[in-house]
């Protein structure tokens, strides 16, 4: 991996793909079938409420029809189970292969610099970007496979609910258009506020790394408190750096979850309408509250995405200003 000052983020995401494929493959595909393997339990109790509705003169067989649905719904559950043990596995492997080569990579850069030549920022700083913004950006790969599957879900989910109730299935398109609006209007902020939030980590860290280097040169000038002095300025700066972001953050997914939360209000509220009027069935609305949870969440998942995006750029302007140009 080549680093430079004009990087794009999906260049880095790439190469970082790219170094571990296998892994990354078989994480999107076991996500996405986590996912849509939640597709199940909902259109089974639908079928299941279906068939009650159709067999009220004659409950006999309806014990049977129930064993089976619990079989059934164990079934598709275990099986998610153990495909969210392999996709966290694909995923570590992927995402400590991805640290170890640009941790490899970044040391090789700055070797590369003439002996005389200093590093651009203190060694602690760049110990700290070494280890938590590489972590950080090594970790974004595995974001995709999570994106992907819920994605799917969502797709499928609206397409089924569509054909049953186009009217109140409308209304779960609303938060993700709001949250495209809410994201753009908060990318810029969310860009200052994580450079003012790693640049206070990184400062306190190369404080802390020249004053173990030079501890006693600070006795024998008996500087040791305005050492601490300037330590305590410097970890205020970074507690309000890091609560401004923190507030900042926990707005912003509050907005977005809690969009979710109402258009699920919305449409139960219009299920419930549609039940009375005699267009909307007792499993039309059991499946509709099965799926209604998920489907409302990925807008929220996608504003969560769209703000790492935005912290991974930030990251990966720190990491090259370590490196040579």
């Amino acid at each position: 991996m080549i680093m430079n000052n004009t990087l794009p983020i999906k260049t880095g995401t790439w190469s970082l793909i790219r170094y571990r494929p296998w892994h990354f493959a078989l994480s999107v595909a076991l996500g996405i079938y986590a996912f849509s393997m939640r597709l199940v339990p909902g259109w089974l109790e639908k079928s299941f409420f279906d068939q009650v509705a159709g067999q009220a003169a004659d409950t006999s067989t309806l014990p049977n029809t129930l064993w089976v649905l619990l079989l059934l719904i164990v079934a598709v559950e275990l099986s998610r189970m153990v495909t969210d043990i392999l996709g966290n596995w694909s995923a570590a492997k992927l995402r400590m292969a991805a640290q170890s080569l640009m941790r490899i990579n970044l040391l090789q850069n700055i070797l590369r610099k003439p002996g005389a030549e200093p590093l651009p920022v203190p060694t602690g700083d760049v110990i700290n970007r070494m280890d938590d913004d590489l972590a950080d950006f090594a970790d974004f790969p595995t974001w995709i496979p999570e994106i992907a599957g819920h994605a799917t879900f969502a797709i499928f989910a609206l397409i089924i609910m569509f054909r049953i109730a186009p009217g109140i299935t409308a209304v779960a398109l609303l938060p993700l258009i709001a949250v495209f609006f809410v994201t753009r209007w908060a990318w810029s902020r969310f860009l200052s506020y994580v450079r003012i939030s790693r640049v206070s980590d990184s400062r306190v860290t190369a404080f802390l790394g020249e004053t173990f280097g030079a501890i006693q040169v600070m006795k024998v000038a008996d500087a040791e408190a305005g050492a601490i002095g300037y330590l305590r300025e410097l970890s205020e700066e970074r507690r309000k750096a890091n609560v401004r972001f923190g507030l900042f953050w926990a707005i912003f997914r509050s907005v977005t979850d809690n969009m979710g939360d109402v258009a699920v209000a919305l449409m139960v509220v219009m299920a419930g309408f549609s039940i009375q009027q005699g267009g909307f069935s007792v499993g039309d609305f059991v499946l509709f509250s099965s799926y209604l949870f998920l489907a409302s969440q990925f807008p929220s998942q996608i504003g969560s995405y769209l703000s790492e995006i935005a912290q991974q750029r930030v990251v990966l302007d720190r990491l090259q200003e370590i490196t040579p140009a």
